[in-house]
Order: C-alpha cells, then sequence, then structure tokens
C-alpha cells in the first residue's frame, strides 16, 4: 500500500483504512521480521502462536532397511557373511540415489560405511514439523520427546545451563565436536560413542517427561517436580553406567539444573495461552510482549500468546553471533578451498531479516568475516565500529562479498547495511596487494571499465527500491510465466538492482550490481529453522535461486550454491542439490511428514502441492533437482491410486495442480520421465480435470 514504511502520517493508506480501529495480528512466533512490519505499517498488536508440532523424521521403507544392514554389517565384517552383506549394501545405496550424498569407493569398506551410517542418523533425526499448529491447541504429548531433546542440546550459558549431549560426552571423557567430526570420518569407536550419547539423552528426556507431567481424570495436566530432574539425570547415569565401555562420571547436579530448564520449557508448550491471550487483548486488555524466534534456538519465546518483538538492532551481531558467523565462515571457505584447491574470489550472500533477528546477527557476520573485517562494539555496547583484520592475521584472502538484502531486512537493519558498505569500503581501499584482497582486486577494475570512482565501484548492498519488496521470480515460476532462465535473471536484477550504504539510499544500481556478479564464483544463503527448510517457501528459490540464475547469466555457468545448514548446532555446509535431497527424504517422501499433512485435509494436501512447487522452483532457478526426485515423487502422490484418490477427495485442485507441476517439469527439460509414466499423468490429469468440471465419461 502506498505510504512510508515507517511513522506513517494520515496520508498514508494503512492509516486511512485503519483509522482508530485496533489491529489484532495473529503471526506465527518463529517469523519476528515479518510481525515487525506489521507493527509498523499497520499498528499491529501481535499475538504469537506455536510452530507446527514436530518430531524425528525417522527412517522408513527402504532407508530403514538400509541401516539395519549397515548394524547387520558391523556384526559380521569380520567373518564370511560380512562381504556379502557390503555387497548388498552397495546395491542399496545405488538403488536409492544416494551415491551423490555418500559416494560408493572402489573398495568400500569401514570409512565408507561409517560415513553411510552417520547419513542415515543424520536423516533420522532430523526434526520435521509433522502436521500443522491448531490455534489454542498444546502438541500432544507423545510428540513432545523429540521437541525437547533437540531444545536439550544447545548450550544456555545465559541460564548457566549445559547441553545434555556435551554432559554426556564429557562423562565419558569425550568432547561432542570431536565425536561428530571423527564420526563424519566413519570412525568405528566415535560412531559408538556417540550413539550411546544420544540414546542416553533421548531416555533421560523421556524420564523427565514422564516423571513431570500427570494427567488428572478430566485430561487436564499437573505438572510435579519433586526429584523429578533428580529422577531422570539419575537414569541417565545408569544408562552409562551400563552401556559405556570407558569409566563413567556423570555430573547428576548439572544434568538436574538442566532438567529444571527443560521442565520449565515443557511446561510453557503444553500451557497453550494463544486463545486466553487473544481474548484478553480484545478485550481492550494490555498484551504482554515476548521476544520472536525458533523456540528450539531461543525457549524465551514460550509460551506463545505474547506481542512478540524482535530485538535491538543496534546491538547486532552480537559478540556471540560474531563467533558463530566467523566459524560457518571458515568452515564454507575450507569445503571450496579443499574442492578447487583454491580460494573463490567473490561469493554473493543473501540476507533475511526473519534469520538475523532469531540468530542476532550471525549472516551479518559471516559477511563481514569473509571480507576480514570485525564489528567492534562501542562503550554502550551498540555494534557501530569496525576493525579491519590485517593479511597476516587473517591467514588467507579477502573475499569480495555481493550483498542482496530482503526488502524487510532493508527496512529493518539500516543500520548494518551502513556497517557492510562501509566494511566494503575500508577493505577496497586499503592499500594491499590485489592478489589477496579480491574486494580491492575488482572495485579497482570495475572503476576502469565503468569510469565511475572506486568508492562507487565498491558497492556491495542491494536490495529492492524503497518501499518495494521481493524479486518476483517466485511470482514468475508459479505462474509459469517464463521461457528461458534468463528471464528470472533478468527480472531479479532489475528488482534488487538497487544500491544501499551510508552515501546512497536505494540509487538505480544494476549496472554495477550486475559487474560485481560477474566475478562470483559461488551464492549462499543461511537455513536456520527446520520448520522452515528449502523446500517449503518459495521466498528461498525466489532469493538464493535468483541471485545463482543472475550469476549464470552474466557469466555462462553455473555459481556453486552453498547452504548453511544451522538447523542444529552441529553446523554443517551442504551444497544446494544435497540439502534439496536432504529434504526432499526427511519431508517430501516420508510418509511421517505426509500423514501428518493429510490430517488436515484441504489444507494439508495443498501444503504437499506448495513443497512440489518450491521443489520445481530449484529446477527452474539453478537447475538443481535430480531425476530421481521428480520419479518418487510421481510413485508417491500420484501413481499410488489409494494415495490419489486420498488426494483427489480432499483437494482435487491441488492434485491437478501437483500433476500439472510434474508435466511442466518434463516439457521444460527438467525432468527426463520415461513415457510409460508421462502418459500415465496425462491421463490422470484429463480425469481430474473433468472431475473438477462437472464433466461426465460416458460408460
Amino acid at each position: 500500500m502506498p505510504g512510508h514504511q515507517v511513522g506513517l502520517t494520515d496520508q498514508c493508506w494503512p492509516e486511512r483504512l485503519l483509522g482508530p480501529v485496533p489491529n489484532f495480528y495473529l503471526y506465527s512466533v518463529n517469523n519476528p521480521s515479518e510481525g515487525t512490519i506489521a507493527k509498523r505499517r499497520s499498528a499491529a498488536t501481535l499475538i504469537s502462536y506455536l510452530t507446527p508440532p514436530a518430531e524425528n523424521a525417522g527412517l522408513y521403507r527402504d532407508l530403514r532397511d538400509l541401516k539395519d544392514l549397515v548394524s547387520m554389517w558391523r556384526e559380521n565384517r569380520h567373518n564370511s557373511r560380512g562381504q556379502s552383506i557390503l555387497e548388498t549394501i552397495v546395491e542399496k545405496v545405488i538403488a536409492l540415489n544416494l551415491e551423490q550424498d555418500v559416494p560408493v569407493p572402489s573398495e568400500p569398506g569401514q570409512d565408507f560405511v561409517g560415513k553411510l551410517y552417520v547419513y542415515l542418523t543424520d536423516l533420522e533425526n532430523r526434526l520435521i514439523p509433522t502436521g500443522l499448529h491448531i490455534l489454542g491447541e498444546a502438541p500432544e504429548v507423545e510428540t513432545l520427546t523429540d521437541y525437547v531433546t533437540a531444545i536439550s542440546y544447545y548450550d544456555r550459558p545465559e541460564q548457566a545451563v549445559k547441553s545434555l549431549a556435551s554432559l554426556t560426552a564429557e562423562s565419558i571423557g569425550k568432547k561432542l565436536a570431536d565425536l561428530e567430526k571423527l564420526s563424519e570420518a566413519g570412525g568405528e569407536q566415535a560412531l559408538k560413542d556417540l550413539e550411546l550419547v544420544r540414546e542416553t539423552v533421548k531416555i533421560g528426556v523421556e524420564k523427565m517427561i514422564e516423571q513431570f507431567m500427570e494427567k488428572d481424570k478430566g485430561g487436564t495436566f499437573r505438572f510435579l517436580r519433586s526429584k523429578s530432574e533428580a529422577i531422570a539425570a539419575k537414569t541417565m547415569q545408569e544408562r552409562l553406567r551400563q552401556k559405556s565401555s570407558y569409566g563413567v562420571d556423570f555430573n547428576v547436579t548439572a544434568a538436574a539444573k538442566t532438567f529444571i530448564y527443560l521442565q520449565d520449557v515443557v511446561k510453557d508448550i503444553v500451557l497453550s495461552q494463544e486463545m486466553n491471550c487473544l481474548c484478553h487483548a480484545l478485550d481492550g486488555n494490555y498484551a504482554l510482549p515476548g521476544p520472536g524466534g525458533d523456540p528450539v534456538r531461543n525457549p524465551k519465546t514460550l509460551p506463545t500468546g505474547k506481542n512478540s518483538h524482535a530485538l535491538d538492532p543496534q546491538a547486532i551481531p552480537t559478540p556471540v553471533a560474531v563467533r558463530a558467523g566467523r566459524k560457518v565462515a571458515d568452515m564454507m571457505l575450507q569445503k571450496l578451498y579443499d574442492s578447487t584447491k583454491s580460494y573463490p574470489e567473490s561469493i554473493a550472500v543473501v540476507l533475511w531479516g526473519t534469520d538475523n533477528i532469531k540468530t542476532y546477527g550471525e549472516g551479518i557476520a559471516q559477511a563481514m568475516a569473509l571480507m576480514g573485517v570485525e564489528p567492534v562494539p562501542d562503550d554502550l555496547g551498540r555494534m557501530s565500529r569496525l576493525r579491519l583484520i590485517p593479511l597476516e592475521e587473517l591467514g588467507r584472502p579477502r573475499i569480495d562479498v555481493v550483498v542482496t538484502v530482503s526488502g524487510i531486512f532493508r527496512d529493518i537493519f539500516q543500520g548494518q547495511m551502513e556497517l557492510l558498505d562501509e566494511a566494503v569500503k575500508m577493505a577496497a581501499l586499503a592499500d594491499e596487494d590485489c592478489d589477496r584482497n579480491y574486494i580491492r582486486k575488482h572495485a579497482l577494475a570495475q572503476a576502469e571499465e565503468m569510469n565511475i570512482p572506486l568508492e562507487s565501484a565498491a558497492t556491495r548492498i542491494f536490495s529492492n527500491a524503497p518501499g518495494s519488496y521481493g524479486g518476483n521470480v517466485n511470482q514468475m515460476v508459479e505462474n509459469s510465466a517464463w521461457e528461458e532462465a534468463g528471464e528470472l535473471a533478468d527480472t531479479f536484477i532489475k528488482r534488487k538492482g538497487f544500491a544501499y550504504g551510508k552515501q546512497v539510499r536505494g540509487e538505480v544500481a544494476d549496472a554495477i550490481y550486475r559487474s560485481a556478479l560477474s566475478s562470483v564464483d559461488t551464492s549462499f544463503q543461511n537455513i536456520d529453522s527446520s520448520e522452515v527448510g528449502i523446500v517449503d517457501i518459495d521466498h528461498y528459490y525466489e532469493y538464493l535461486g535468483g541471485v545463482s540464475a543472475a550469476v549464470k547469466s552474466i557469466r555462462g555457468e553455473k555459481p556453486n550454491v552453498l547452504v548453511a545448514d544451522t538447523t542444529t548446532p552441529k553446523v554443517q555446509i551442504r551444497g544446494l542439490e544435497e540439502m534439496i535431497r536432504f529434504e526432499t527424504r526427511t519431508k517430501t517422501l516420508n510418509p511421517k511428514w505426509y500423514e501428518g499433512m493429510l490430517k488436515h485435509g484441504y489444507e494439508g494436501v495443498r501444503e504437499i502441492q506448495s513443497r512440489v512447487d518450491n521443489t520445481f522452483g530449484w529446477s527452474a532457478t539453478a537447475e538443481a533437482v535430480d531425476n530421481w526426485v521428480y520419479d518418487e515423487i510421481t510413485e508417491v502422490y500420484v501413481t499410488d491410486d489409494e494415495m490419489r484418490k486420498r488426494l483427489q477427495e480432499l483437494n482435487p485442485h491441488a492434485l491437478r495442480g501437483i500433476v500439472r507441476r510434474l508435466l511442466e517439469a518434463n516439457s521444460r527439460g527438467f525432468w527426463d520421465a520415461d513415457e510409460d509414466k508421462l502418459e500415465k499423468l496425462m491421463e490422470i490429469y484429463q480425469d481430474i480435470e473433468d472431475e473438477i468440471e462437472g464433466v461426465s465419461v460416458p460408460a
């Protein structure tokens, strides 16, 4: 709507439409950035609601069988059966299209099986939504164990609370990070130790919930704190003593303190106040404030029903976020260096408001770390100053970073955009060798090529024009309103080619944007929530896909596309194709996920259609979807007669959309469907059309 983004006048449309009418807005607690815009643009009082119920993804069908085979091999690897089991494992890995994620060596052995086991365990333990949240209803107690276990894996230094996993690892004389690193390399003992840690933590959380919660005859829960935390901690200690081959020195006192913290979290989850708080606000009473964000990463967002807020932007990135951002930047550069034996000269980074609110500026800190710049707090704790890290201290080249930010980030984090702009300018003007300062190298080349001042050439922060939002790539893909990928790229550049910084506030700069993108080797974005993954919403392919398409259009070759999976304390840098495969296995093809959606009828089927559309969006923008993904989606949702009938009864329009998108994937060359499957899809599409249109087919 026309008008200011902040400080609205009586001529701005939100003010003219609302007038004195109060505006109460139900908003997911996990989306504080858009909630902040609702406050600014429409004076909204937010009433937060909980994210959907979540459980571990588990393994299903052939994936479960494969893990059983791995266990059998570990038991029989030294006898005559071991080799035949290993051969079966290799055959199954290839049949399940897992060889890209777990490469099969010429002579597979312990390392191969170990890495396969780690991958399957990551799939199994991934936290996924198993339905949609119903306002005012708390999750079922049966679903709480996995959710609370995920929360227990985080250290909470502000509460002086240690993660249960860290305490468990320390009790057997290990560090959790070391076990994870060794297990990823296929270390047999590390795998056993890590499995023991996971099982022990889960048993402890189960015992805590069992002892802490009691349901009376009327179905109402009571919470009993007396000794339940000590019982849970001692249960973990006993389990370790029974199963561990090491001497056990378990810190029962520290574990009990963690359980007390988790009990408060459980209480906040179960005692839902959403409807009461909404009615309280509608009665004209004060709505209590509370922080927004991911409840797993930050349980301070609980209980929901609060008027959620964001944070003080002047205080970010926080020192904790700076350390975390530096770690992710180093991990990403190491991954790229290991694959090419050289550092990338330029990386296109996407920053969103929501991610940086939830992580207190980790994305901002990552961009600065790549450039070799760190923020320094002033006497009031505001991050308003920068230090250029000397190249000798940095130990690697300065990476040129092209930052594309969302419209909401632009509105909320104006000061951070200026800091990022200042960081680029400091590096571009530094008297350093261009072979080790890629920012200066590219800025000097751009200044000469475009005949503009060096400071203008060093523009690296881009977004929409003031008052405008989005890259529109998702809308073009959704409506099939494009012919060539270059059209998507041009639209993205046109929408996002406006410069921001200390001296510029949304000036047209698409020429500089194109020039900056012309040297990009890699595009990158964070994934910070298990609820909202890379194929859950269209904004991921709109932004990361859009900028990747733009780079390909300008350079003529695809960039490396990476994501930082920060949904758990175990941060992983994944390739885009790898991440799509991972989420396809944990959600799209997972019976636990789609059965959870189907419980919600019409809306649940629409959610399934949305995931298929978003998967297709990654084909359109980044050509990042494997052929087997479309094959499996077709077999699970369309050609299976029983499933198709269920979808058609619940939401025939969404089913038609799924089939139409699959046919489009084939026609555009993203999916090489065999002729029989294609013919079947076209027949099914026509049948659905006839039913929706009420056309009766003669017998």
